[in-house]
């Protein structure tokens, strides 16, 4: 459960997302917008808990190394993530440490290395957004925007990162195929040519339901970002 959780800590990844969006507008005041667009949220994770390796010291020339194949299991807010790899179990940074450890007739030691996870998550979206202008001039126009989106999972995937260079690719569990998020924004519009405007656009997005579906996890992020980009009238 969520109470089990090692500590972590969690910081979100920048990215940059791409839309394409028609507009409708009933009235001078009022515009409906919708399209379609490909976005990426995800998080940065650590330290998350260290793969131990063992050596079994028989003398200072001669040891065992006992390892075996598992998949290595990960959690944080987000929810587990599990790496498929060939062998969860690290290599030492120095077989020295060893050495010394059979000299001072040491039966076994461990070794552990710190790991940073990067869970990354990458949605079709489908906005409906509702626009009010507050204000229109000759040279910018202001208006305020609120709306919802379907935000529809295409790519699910989990790098792991160790100290000593490696890392390994997975996935993150029980992730929902269809999460569903609000967005609200100030836009400004700058007449550039005859038809074609440019918008500038602080926008805040907020995730409504889980992108978890197990009960354990109740993962809604929000983000703060610009949306830049240009307009065609028709």
């Amino acid at each position: 459960g969520s109470s089990q959780l090692p500590p972590t800590s969690e910081s979100s990844i920048q990215a940059l997302n791409t839309a394409l969006v028609v507009k409708y507008a009933p009235s001078k005041r009022w515009v409906v917008e919708s399209g379609v667009g490909y976005g990426r949220m995800g998080q940065t994770v650590s330290p998350m808990n260290t793969n131990t390796l063992t050596k079994s010291l028989s003398s200072s020339e001669n040891y065992q190394v006992t390892t075996k194949n598992t998949n290595a299991l990960r959690q944080n807010s987000l929810g587990n993530v599990v790496v498929k790899s060939k062998s969860a179990v690290k290599k030492p940074q120095s077989d020295q440490l060893f050495y010394d450890a059979a000299l001072s007739h040491t039966a076994n030691i461990s070794v552990s290395e710190v790991s940073q996870i990067k869970q990354m998550l990458d949605y079709i979206e489908l906005p409906l957004t509702a626009r009010y202008f507050v204000s229109r001039s000759k040279n910018m126009a202001l208006s305020v925007a609120g709306g919802v989106s379907a935000n529809f999972l295409v790519e699910n995937s989990a790098v792991v990162d160790y100290a000593d260079g490696t890392s390994t690719t997975g996935t993150t569990d029980n992730l929902n195929d269809i999460t569903y998020s609000s967005h609200l924004g100030v836009g400004f519009d700058v007449p550039l040519f005859d038809k074609l405007t440019m918008t500038l656009e602080p926008v805040f997005k907020y995730f409504l339901t889980s992108a978890n579906h197990d009960s354990d996890y109740d993962f809604r992020p929000y983000s703060f970002g610009m949306s830049a980009g240009v307009c065609y009238r028709f």
